[in-house]
């Protein structure tokens, strides 16, 4: 269980902007880069919602997030997910019932909506645990320009270093 840092964030729903208030957990754990050496890594999961969560817990085996919230009224919850940390596909169960929600993206984070109705909820959102660290660094290897894209440009400089040339035909 981990204690949130407490803050706001300005919220734009149609007309009416509001500050909702956004909680920060740092999760950390251990994985072996390309060389197989010990890396700690630490991705902070925020989690937007009007109702304080309570035992927030993060369980990397089982692929879990889960936290509590107890609200007066209905509301709904946005939580955000680095990617370096999970990723793929989303499942959120409130009281161990699937609810809908809603997934965005960026090419960084996960962004995971739902909405819950008044009472006390046992949140849980189960994805896919990240096991392609060692491709993050095999991308710092190919990103040659260093603009954080693997692109042509990239596979062009590579392909020029070892002396490839394209084959021109004569017309």
């Amino acid at each position: 269980s981990t204690t949130g840092q407490y803050g706001f964030e300005t919220v734009q729903d149609g007309n009416f902007t509001s500050a909702k208030p956004q909680y920060a957990y740092p999760v950390t754990w251990k994985w072996l880069d390309y060389y197989k050496n010990p890396v700690w890594l630490t991705a902070t999961l925020y989690v937007r919602v009007d109702a304080a969560p309570q035992n927030f817990n993060f369980n990397r085996s089982l692929g879990q997030i889960s936290f509590n919230i107890t609200s007066a009224t209905p509301g709904s919850c946005n939580v955000t997910v680095p990617k370096l940390l999970m990723d793929g596909a989303f499942k959120v169960f409130i009281n161990d019932t699937l609810v809908p929600s809603i997934l965005t993206w960026n090419k960084t984070h996960t962004f995971i909506y739902f909405t819950y109705s008044q009472g006390t909820h046992n949140i849980k959102i189960i994805g896919e645990i990240v096991t392609r660290i060692r491709g993050l660094v095999l991308l710092a290897i190919c990103d040659v320009n260093g603009d954080g894209i693997v692109d042509i440009f990239d596979i062009t400089s590579v392909a020029l270093f070892y002396k490839w040339e394209e084959e021109v035909k004569n017309q």
